[in-house]
Protein backbone atom coordinates (compact mmCIF):
# COMPACT_ATOMS: atom_id res chain seq x y z
CA UNK A 1 0.00 0.00 0.00
CA UNK A 2 1.54 3.23 -1.19
CA UNK A 3 1.34 6.51 0.01
CA UNK A 4 0.33 9.06 -1.95
CA UNK A 5 3.30 12.30 -1.62
CA UNK A 6 0.94 15.19 0.05
CA UNK A 7 0.97 18.53 -1.82
CA UNK A 8 0.83 20.11 1.16
CA UNK A 9 2.12 23.69 2.46
CA UNK A 10 4.50 23.61 5.80
CA UNK A 11 1.48 25.05 7.60
CA UNK A 12 -1.44 22.06 6.57
CA UNK A 13 -0.21 19.50 8.18
CA UNK A 14 -1.80 15.86 6.97
CA UNK A 15 -1.12 13.01 4.61
CA UNK A 16 -3.08 11.13 2.32
CA UNK A 17 -3.19 7.55 1.97
CA UNK A 18 -4.65 5.49 -0.68
CA UNK A 19 -7.64 2.72 0.03
CA UNK A 20 -9.28 1.51 -2.67
CA UNK A 21 -11.83 2.84 -3.96
CA UNK A 22 -11.59 5.96 -2.08
CA UNK A 23 -8.68 8.27 -0.60
CA UNK A 24 -8.81 8.93 2.98
CA UNK A 25 -7.34 12.04 4.86
CA UNK A 26 -5.16 10.45 7.45
CA UNK A 27 -3.86 10.92 10.56
CA UNK A 28 -1.71 13.39 10.37
CA UNK A 29 -0.16 15.84 12.26
CA UNK A 30 3.64 16.38 11.51
CA UNK A 31 4.55 17.35 14.83
CA UNK A 32 3.72 14.74 16.47
CA UNK A 33 6.14 12.69 13.82
CA UNK A 34 4.05 9.71 13.05
CA UNK A 35 5.96 7.28 10.92
CA UNK A 36 4.97 5.35 7.88
CA UNK A 37 5.05 2.08 9.41
CA UNK A 38 2.24 3.86 11.46
CA UNK A 39 0.14 4.18 8.93
CA UNK A 40 1.09 1.24 7.45
CA UNK A 41 -0.39 -0.85 10.39
CA UNK A 42 -3.44 0.92 10.27
CA UNK A 43 -4.64 -0.38 6.47
CA UNK A 44 -5.14 -4.05 5.82
CA UNK A 45 -2.67 -4.96 3.18
CA UNK A 46 -5.27 -6.93 0.93
CA UNK A 47 -7.89 -5.36 0.95
CA UNK A 48 -6.68 -1.73 2.03
CA UNK A 49 -9.38 -1.13 4.18
CA UNK A 50 -8.82 0.16 8.09
CA UNK A 51 -8.65 -2.93 11.03
CA UNK A 52 -7.01 -0.98 13.12
CA UNK A 53 -6.78 2.83 14.00
CA UNK A 54 -3.74 4.84 14.88
CA UNK A 55 -4.35 6.96 17.83
CA UNK A 56 -3.91 10.17 15.32
CA UNK A 57 -6.19 8.73 12.46
CA UNK A 58 -8.97 11.19 10.90
CA UNK A 59 -7.61 13.88 13.94
CA UNK A 60 -6.19 17.44 11.80
CA UNK A 61 -4.70 20.00 13.27
CA UNK A 62 -5.93 22.90 13.48
CA UNK A 63 -4.61 26.13 11.12
CA UNK A 64 -5.24 29.29 11.82
CA UNK A 65 -3.92 30.65 8.58
CA UNK A 66 -6.94 29.22 6.81
CA UNK A 67 -9.35 31.18 8.22
CA UNK A 68 -8.03 34.66 8.86
CA UNK A 69 -9.41 37.71 10.25
CA UNK A 70 -10.12 40.90 8.16
CA UNK A 71 -6.85 42.81 8.30
CA UNK A 72 -4.81 39.23 7.58
CA UNK A 73 -6.61 38.34 5.04
CA UNK A 74 -6.52 42.06 3.04
CA UNK A 75 -2.20 42.16 3.73
CA UNK A 76 -1.86 38.35 2.21
CA UNK A 77 -0.68 37.69 -1.27
CA UNK A 78 -4.32 36.36 -1.55
CA UNK A 79 -5.85 39.61 -0.78
CA UNK A 80 -8.12 40.17 -4.33
CA UNK A 81 -9.07 36.30 -3.86
CA UNK A 82 -10.73 37.26 -0.80
CA UNK A 83 -12.11 40.85 -2.01
CA UNK A 84 -14.00 38.44 -4.79
CA UNK A 85 -15.47 36.35 -2.07
CA UNK A 86 -16.54 39.40 -0.45
CA UNK A 87 -18.36 40.59 -3.28
CA UNK A 88 -20.02 37.21 -4.08
CA UNK A 89 -21.32 37.40 -0.66
CA UNK A 90 -22.52 40.95 -1.26
CA UNK A 91 -24.00 40.37 -4.63
CA UNK A 92 -26.05 37.50 -2.91
CA UNK A 93 -27.41 39.25 0.00
CA UNK A 94 -28.69 42.15 -2.60
CA UNK A 95 -30.10 39.48 -4.78
CA UNK A 96 -32.09 37.77 -1.54
CA UNK A 97 -33.47 41.86 -0.96
CA UNK A 98 -31.72 41.01 2.77
CA UNK A 99 -30.91 44.73 3.80
CA UNK A 100 -31.97 48.51 2.82
CA UNK A 101 -29.53 51.32 3.43
CA UNK A 102 -30.89 53.73 5.61
CA UNK A 103 -29.68 57.04 8.01
CA UNK A 104 -28.31 55.88 11.29
CA UNK A 105 -31.17 58.70 12.15
CA UNK A 106 -33.92 56.80 11.36
CA UNK A 107 -33.20 53.90 13.55
CA UNK A 108 -36.14 52.98 15.05
CA UNK A 109 -37.08 52.97 19.18
CA UNK A 110 -38.90 49.68 20.76
CA UNK A 111 -40.56 50.28 23.90
CA UNK A 112 -39.17 53.26 24.27
CA UNK A 113 -35.66 52.04 23.76
CA UNK A 114 -33.64 52.83 20.99
CA UNK A 115 -32.40 49.68 18.63
CA UNK A 116 -28.75 49.04 18.82
CA UNK A 117 -26.58 49.07 15.38
CA UNK A 118 -24.91 45.47 15.47
CA UNK A 119 -21.69 45.84 14.57
CA UNK A 120 -20.78 43.28 11.40
CA UNK A 121 -17.92 41.27 10.83
CA UNK A 122 -16.12 39.14 8.07
CA UNK A 123 -15.58 35.34 8.54
CA UNK A 124 -12.76 34.10 6.24
CA UNK A 125 -12.27 30.28 5.17
CA UNK A 126 -9.86 28.87 2.80
CA UNK A 127 -11.81 25.58 0.94
CA UNK A 128 -8.98 23.23 -0.07
CA UNK A 129 -9.27 20.23 -2.04
CA UNK A 130 -8.51 16.87 0.58
CA UNK A 131 -4.65 16.29 -0.89
CA UNK A 132 -4.50 20.09 1.00
CA UNK A 133 -4.34 22.23 -2.43
CA UNK A 134 -6.23 25.81 -2.43
CA UNK A 135 -9.85 25.27 -3.52
CA UNK A 136 -11.08 28.96 -2.93
CA UNK A 137 -11.56 31.16 -0.70
CA UNK A 138 -15.01 31.67 0.92
CA UNK A 139 -16.58 35.12 2.93
CA UNK A 140 -19.19 35.09 4.95
CA UNK A 141 -20.97 38.53 6.24
CA UNK A 142 -21.86 37.73 10.09
CA UNK A 143 -23.83 40.17 13.08
CA UNK A 144 -22.25 40.20 16.84
CA UNK A 145 -24.84 38.60 18.56
CA UNK A 146 -23.84 39.47 21.70
CA UNK A 147 -24.61 43.05 21.16
CA UNK A 148 -28.21 42.19 20.49
CA UNK A 149 -30.68 43.21 23.18
CA UNK A 150 -33.40 40.81 24.16
CA UNK A 151 -36.74 42.33 23.86
CA UNK A 152 -35.35 45.09 21.91
CA UNK A 153 -33.36 43.66 19.08
CA UNK A 154 -34.61 40.40 18.80
CA UNK A 155 -38.14 38.49 21.12
CA UNK A 156 -37.25 34.38 20.50
CA UNK A 157 -33.99 32.83 20.01
CA UNK A 158 -35.46 29.08 21.08
CA UNK A 159 -34.87 26.61 17.79
CA UNK A 160 -36.35 23.05 17.80
CA UNK A 161 -33.62 20.02 16.83
CA UNK A 162 -34.32 16.62 16.05
CA UNK A 163 -34.13 14.13 19.18
CA UNK A 164 -31.44 11.64 18.85
CA UNK A 165 -34.28 8.58 19.76
CA UNK A 166 -35.56 9.94 16.35
CA UNK A 167 -32.22 9.35 14.57
CA UNK A 168 -31.27 5.93 14.84
CA UNK A 169 -34.72 4.79 14.69
CA UNK A 170 -35.36 6.20 11.40
CA UNK A 171 -31.92 4.76 10.36
CA UNK A 172 -32.53 1.18 11.38
CA UNK A 173 -36.10 1.85 9.71
CA UNK A 174 -34.06 2.68 6.55
CA UNK A 175 -31.88 -0.59 6.83
CA UNK A 176 -34.68 -2.77 7.23
CA UNK A 177 -37.26 -1.42 4.70
CA UNK A 178 -34.41 -0.61 2.19
CA UNK A 179 -35.09 2.93 2.08
CA UNK A 180 -33.37 5.36 -0.09
CA UNK A 181 -31.88 8.93 1.29
CA UNK A 182 -30.75 12.19 0.22
CA UNK A 183 -29.12 14.85 2.23
CA UNK A 184 -30.75 18.49 1.37
CA UNK A 185 -28.67 21.45 1.70
CA UNK A 186 -29.84 25.32 1.57
CA UNK A 187 -27.36 27.61 0.21
CA UNK A 188 -27.41 31.16 2.45
CA UNK A 189 -30.57 29.22 4.78
CA UNK A 190 -30.93 32.55 7.26
CA UNK A 191 -30.85 34.61 4.23
CA UNK A 192 -33.51 32.98 2.88
CA UNK A 193 -35.69 33.69 6.14
CA UNK A 194 -37.44 37.09 6.31
CA UNK A 195 -37.27 38.96 9.79
CA UNK A 196 -40.80 38.46 11.93
CA UNK A 197 -43.07 42.10 11.84
CA UNK A 198 -42.40 44.45 14.66
CA UNK A 199 -38.68 43.14 14.91
CA UNK A 200 -36.34 46.01 13.58
CA UNK A 201 -32.89 44.50 13.64
CA UNK A 202 -29.93 46.85 12.15
CA UNK A 203 -26.53 46.10 11.33
CA UNK A 204 -23.26 48.70 10.57
CA UNK A 205 -22.08 48.10 7.23
CA UNK A 206 -19.08 45.52 6.88
CA UNK A 207 -15.46 46.40 6.52
CA UNK A 208 -15.03 47.96 3.01
CA UNK A 209 -17.97 49.03 2.35
CA UNK A 210 -18.26 51.74 4.98
CA UNK A 211 -20.52 54.89 4.42
CA UNK A 212 -20.62 57.88 7.22
CA UNK A 213 -24.16 58.19 8.75
CA UNK A 214 -25.30 54.92 7.22
CA UNK A 215 -26.05 51.36 8.67
CA UNK A 216 -28.33 48.73 7.72
CA UNK A 217 -31.84 48.26 8.09
CA UNK A 218 -31.98 44.33 7.69
CA UNK A 219 -35.13 42.36 6.20
CA UNK A 220 -33.84 38.70 6.31
CA UNK A 221 -32.15 36.98 9.18
CA UNK A 222 -28.67 37.10 8.81
CA UNK A 223 -25.51 34.76 10.19
CA UNK A 224 -24.50 35.85 13.80
CA UNK A 225 -28.31 36.75 14.66
CA UNK A 226 -29.84 35.39 17.81
CA UNK A 227 -32.98 34.77 16.57
CA UNK A 228 -31.67 33.66 12.82
CA UNK A 229 -32.18 29.77 14.20
CA UNK A 230 -35.51 30.79 15.24
CA UNK A 231 -36.52 32.38 12.49
CA UNK A 232 -35.19 30.03 10.02
CA UNK A 233 -37.11 26.81 11.16
CA UNK A 234 -39.96 28.48 10.89
CA UNK A 235 -39.83 29.46 7.18
CA UNK A 236 -38.47 25.58 6.45
CA UNK A 237 -41.52 24.25 8.64
CA UNK A 238 -44.00 26.17 6.81
CA UNK A 239 -42.25 25.34 3.62
CA UNK A 240 -42.19 21.57 4.37
CA UNK A 241 -46.19 21.78 5.31
CA UNK A 242 -46.72 23.80 2.03
CA UNK A 243 -45.26 20.73 0.02
CA UNK A 244 -47.84 18.26 1.87
CA UNK A 245 -45.31 17.61 5.00
CA UNK A 246 -46.59 17.50 8.45
CA UNK A 247 -45.25 17.60 11.67
CA UNK A 248 -44.98 14.45 13.75
CA UNK A 249 -46.51 14.72 17.11
CA UNK A 250 -43.64 12.22 18.21
CA UNK A 251 -40.76 14.89 17.50
CA UNK A 252 -41.86 18.28 15.31
CA UNK A 253 -38.57 18.20 13.72
CA UNK A 254 -40.01 14.86 12.13
CA UNK A 255 -41.69 15.63 9.09
CA UNK A 256 -43.79 13.04 6.97
CA UNK A 257 -45.33 12.76 3.82
CA UNK A 258 -47.60 9.90 1.93
CA UNK A 259 -44.00 8.47 0.62
CA UNK A 260 -41.36 10.45 1.94
CA UNK A 261 -40.00 11.04 5.77
CA UNK A 262 -38.03 14.31 6.06
CA UNK A 263 -35.38 14.75 9.59
CA UNK A 264 -34.50 18.52 10.59
CA UNK A 265 -31.48 19.21 12.32
CA UNK A 266 -30.73 22.85 12.26
CA UNK A 267 -30.21 23.37 8.99
CA UNK A 268 -30.00 19.98 7.48
CA UNK A 269 -32.45 17.99 6.04
CA UNK A 270 -32.67 13.84 5.49
CA UNK A 271 -34.85 12.66 3.51
CA UNK A 272 -35.97 8.99 3.35
CA UNK A 273 -38.36 7.25 0.91
CA UNK A 274 -38.98 3.66 -0.93
CA UNK A 275 -37.96 5.47 -4.18
CA UNK A 276 -35.46 8.19 -4.89
CA UNK A 277 -37.77 9.64 -7.69
CA UNK A 278 -39.80 10.44 -4.25
CA UNK A 279 -37.05 12.18 -2.37
CA UNK A 280 -36.22 14.26 -5.66
CA UNK A 281 -40.42 15.05 -6.41
CA UNK A 282 -39.89 16.18 -2.78
CA UNK A 283 -36.68 18.78 -3.39
CA UNK A 284 -38.63 19.89 -6.58
CA UNK A 285 -41.14 20.90 -5.04
CA UNK A 286 -39.73 22.81 -2.23
CA UNK A 287 -37.62 24.59 -5.09
CA UNK A 288 -40.72 25.37 -6.59
CA UNK A 289 -41.54 27.72 -3.95
CA UNK A 290 -38.71 29.96 -3.77
CA UNK A 291 -36.18 27.65 -1.52
CA UNK A 292 -32.86 28.02 -2.83
CA UNK A 293 -30.46 24.76 -2.35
Amino acid sequence: MELIEARVAAHYNYVLVSMPPYKYVKAACMSKQVREAEYRYCLHEVDGYINRTHPLVFAAKANYADMPNFWQAMNQPDAHLFMKAIQVEVDQMNKLDAWELIDESKVAFVSGVRCNVIESTWAFTVKRTPDGAMKKQKARLCVRSDQQVKDVDYFEAFALVVSWIIVPTIMTLAVTLGLKSQQVDYTNMFIQATLPPGEEVYMSLPRGWEQPGKVLRLKKSVYGLAQALFVWFNKLKQGLEDTGFRSSSMDPCLFISDKVICIVYVYDCLMFARDIEDVDAAIQKILNIGFQL
